[in-house]
């Protein structure tokens, strides 16, 4: 690897400190560079100031949810090209199809995470 140029970007936008830990530990160790916010306001501050390959964004979170981060991400030229992942303990039926019409996000995945599956989909996403 040669240094940071070649490091794929990751944003981990989730109010509960404890899962940004988790997360961020599980991807570093993956590779990944990774930036952490802790509302969807914030998340939206940080894409447009570090441009992640990817943001894994909680669903429930106060200031900004993660449907309006979502979908404001997704409606902005320069950003819309990002993916992103909805993460939700949220799973009951009917849940996953509204979420993702609604925010017009790239993947789903409901807590408790599935690291092997989230990391799976994360490098057929962008790579590694």
């Amino acid at each position: 690897m040669d240094g940071n140029r070649s490091m794929k970007k990751i944003l981990v936008v989730d109010d509960n400190k404890k899962n940004r830990k988790l997360l961020r530990v599980i991807l570093v160790n993956s590779g990944y560079e990774v930036y952490e916010a802790e509302n969807g306001k914030e998340g939206l501050e940080a894409v447009q100031r570090i441009f992640p390959d990817l943001v894994l964004m909680d669903y429930r979170m106060p200031v900004l949810d993660g449907i309006e981060a979502t979908k404001e991400i997704k409606s902005r030229s320069a950003t819309a090209g990002i993916p992103v992942f909805i993460v939700t303990s949220s799973a009951m039926s009917g849940d996953r199809q509204r979420i993702c019409s609604e925010s017009s996000c790239d993947g789903f995945f409901t807590k408790p995470i599935n690291y092997q599956l989230i990391l799976e989909k994360i490098k057929e996403t962008i790579g590694s």
